[in-house]
């Protein structure tokens, strides 16, 4: 029986945003919208890129992708300063709008960013880990759709 055990916290949507100069340029429709536009993105290899590519391809949007990054936080300094529109994961939009100073495009339809907690099955025992666990339970099995 392995040590270790995997427990998905929550379940975070993702969401198109872009500095106001970008946002009016590439607002309306959501998402034909960003067909062209310039995009920064997770590098290849990435589970967010992964969701990102097949979403675009299933919505038959080609984006032109300016710049990759490993960092999220990074990717969203390079975003707040107007080189691309990019996806945040963000459980409400002012999540981001507020912090970084920029608006919000769109939701990206079935792709998630998802939080997980690994523990220690002896580590179970403890009263905060236990409520942590319990606490994100309720949430993550919401797959209600915007």
């Amino acid at each position: 029986m392995p040590a270790l055990q995997s427990n998905l916290l929550a379940r975070c949507p993702v969401m198109i945003f872009a500095t106001a100069t970008l946002a009016e340029r590439y607002r309306a429709p959501f998402p034909a919208c960003l067909h062209r536009a310039p995009m920064l993105l997770p590098t290849r290899g990435n589970v967010l890129r992964s969701q990102l590519e097949q979403w675009f391809e299933e919505i038959d949007v080609k984006v032109e992708v300016v710049a990759e990054f490993e960092d999220g936080a990074l990717l969203n300094t390079f975003g707040q300063q107007g080189l691309g529109l990019f996806p945040a994961p963000a459980f409400q939009p002012g999540d981001i709008t507020g912090r970084l100073d920029v608006e919000m495009l769109g939701r990206v339809g079935k792709v998630y960013e998802h939080y997980y907690a690994i523990t220690h099955r002896r580590k179970l025992q403890h009263p905060a880990v236990q409520a942590v666990l319990q606490t994100a339970a309720p949430d993550v099995a919401d797959t209600t759709e915007p």
